[in-house]
């Protein structure tokens, strides 16, 4: 079929305006393409600051949570007067806690942070055997042993009894509530200990091991 003259003359192509959409269509997906390459280009040379600011706010949001439980921790070590002058004075005050079947405040005579695990250890204990006889022959034990301490001038410092046997007869080994239980053969030797620290803020002793 022969088109039609435009007024100029000149014949009119009857698919022009589908060629001129697709040209838009194909122009659009070019520019996409484009500011997508761009964009690839620019992320992949900012990449590595984009990391490392985001490495620094994650190293600052941990530092503040740690920062944040030193200070809990603190607050409560100022709160807190359960403990003696000394070693013995903290243990001779946690057995007859114990021997009084009292396990909230034998648990005040541990650590601040562990508190929490002994109390429900003890009251296990308490539930499953009627009794907290278990932990009073184990601490007990270790009340008559020999004393050790490091530097307590030092983070680390501290002292911790210690009290070596030889079982006349096989034995396991449980204590404070815990799951796990310790197999000795008769004969065999074993040690039975128990930890303290000295809190800088309060000179107060406080068990810290086991639990």
């Amino acid at each position: 079929m022969i088109s039609e003259a435009n007024k100029d003359g000149k014949e009119m192509c009857p698919n022009g305006n589908k060629w001129s959409w697709l040209a838009r269509i194909i122009g659009k997906i070019l520019a996409i393409l484009f500011a997508l390459f761009v964009g690839i280009a620019a992320l992949g040379y900012y990449w590595p600051t984009i990391q490392e600011y985001r490495y620094k706010m994650e190293a600052e949001r941990f530092m503040n949570e740690i920062n944040a439980e030193k200070a809990r921790i603190l607050a409560l070590e100022k709160a807190d007067t359960f403990g003696g002058k000394t070693p013995e004075e903290t243990f001779d005050m946690f057995l007859n806690a114990l021997k009084a079947g009292d396990t909230e405040l034998a648990s005040k005579y541990y650590d601040v942070t562990v508190q929490s695990e002994v109390l429900e250890g003890l009251k296990k204990e308490l539930s499953e055997k009627g009794n907290l006889d278990l932990s009073i022959k184990y601490f007990t034990d270790v009340r008559g042993g020999e004393k050790k301490c490091s530097d307590i001038e030092t983070d680390d410092g501290g002292c911790v009894f210690e009290y070596i046997y030889t079982t006349d007869k096989d034995e396991t080994v449980s204590i404070s509530g815990r799951s796990e239980t310790f197999f000795s053969p008769k004969g065999s030797q074993g040690v039975k200990a128990v930890d303290f620290k000295l809190i800088a803020f309060s000179k107060i002793w406080k068990i810290t091991q086991p639990f």
